[in-house]
């Protein structure tokens, strides 16, 4: 691999780390945090729902069409997930 894309997955890394770090500051109970997953998950749905009547009227490249789906289907379970789990911590702190 060549030095500018070593460098580049390094950088990306630490900031996943610096991210994570940051997450862990913010108060477990606060409803706006717990509310921003539920917005991701909703905007998910709506991305994978145009993705799908892209699908319907075979608009676009289907090989991108297929990735766009899977990856939105992906990242729809990851969030449901969190909204799950955050609602449970509110609820048991």
């Amino acid at each position: 691999m060549d030095r500018v894309a070593e460098d580049l997955k390094v950088r990306t890394k630490v900031f996943a780390v610096k991210v994570l770090e940051f997450v862990e500051t913010l108060p477990r109970g606060a409803a706006e945090f717990t509310a921003r997953p539920g917005i991701v998950l909703d905007e998910a749905d709506e991305s994978e729902l145009w993705t799908e009547v892209t699908a319907d009227r075979s608009w676009g490249d289907a090989a991108q069409r297929a990735w766009l789906l899977d990856e939105s289907r992906q990242l729809r379970s990851i969030f449901s997930k969190a909204v799950m789990t955050a609602k449970f911590r509110e609820r048991h702190p």
